[in-house]
């Protein structure tokens, strides 16, 4: 992904955390072959990438948690996340992944996100929103891999392991979470925080 990438992710607290980090880890493990090794990777949903590295890593974070702050007076949306259902597809990234509900506070935050910092969008008004309306789709991956495409077997059996963590967390929502700022250059396994908040 270029540039740097924004997340939001579960609270660390919350049982979606563990339960999420588990399941990304056994099909990972579980779906990597000889030729390639799939990466573990932190539970989260990209809010947006194409962030420059030039801009401060505080200074975004801080920005994202500031609009959903009890004293902020831009909105008084909440910031939910709701995972849905799994799906697949073939690109990398978005491989095995759960659909994640449109919710308000999550395409505002997208949208003010994509405005303030990706470059272009705050030249073309509206822009943002036009990107988060056509082109955003919230989700939250457990797999990264290059094959494709995958046998009935595999996705059903990804199901299975994804409604279990599910019910083993007794819940597929969170309000808040952590939003961190990620350098996503190079391989899955390198990429590195350099900021966070929680809400």
């Amino acid at each position: 992904m270029p540039g740097l990438s924004l997340w939001l992710s579960p609270p660390p607290s919350h049982p979606l955390t563990s339960a999420l980090t588990s399941l990304i880890a056994s099909l990972s493990d579980e779906l990597s072959s000889t030729a390639e090794t799939n990466p573990h990777f932190l539970p989260h949903i990209t809010i947006t990438s194409n962030i420059p590295p030039t801009i401060d890593p505080e200074v975004i974070v801080a920005f994202a948690a500031a609009l959903f702050s009890s004293s902020s007076s831009t909105t008084s949306t909440s910031l939910d996340v709701n995972l849905t259902s799994v799906d697949f597809g073939p690109a990398y990234f978005k491989k095995i992944f759960f659909r994640v509900e449109r919710s308000a506070g999550l395409l505002y935050l997208a949208s003010k996100v994509r405005h303030s910092f990706v470059p272009g969008y705050a030249l073309i008004p509206g822009s943002a929103e036009i990107w988060t309306g056509n082109e955003y789709d919230p989700h939250l991956s457990l797999v990264y891999m290059a094959d494709w495409p995958l046998s009935q077997e595999t996705m059903n059996r990804a199901i299975d392991k994804a409604n279990l963590s599910i019910a083993t967390a007794s819940i597929s929502s969170w309000s808040g979470g952590r939003i961190a700022l990620y350098e996503t250059q190079g391989s899955a396994d390198k990429w590195k925080c350099l900021a966070y908040r929680d809400l």
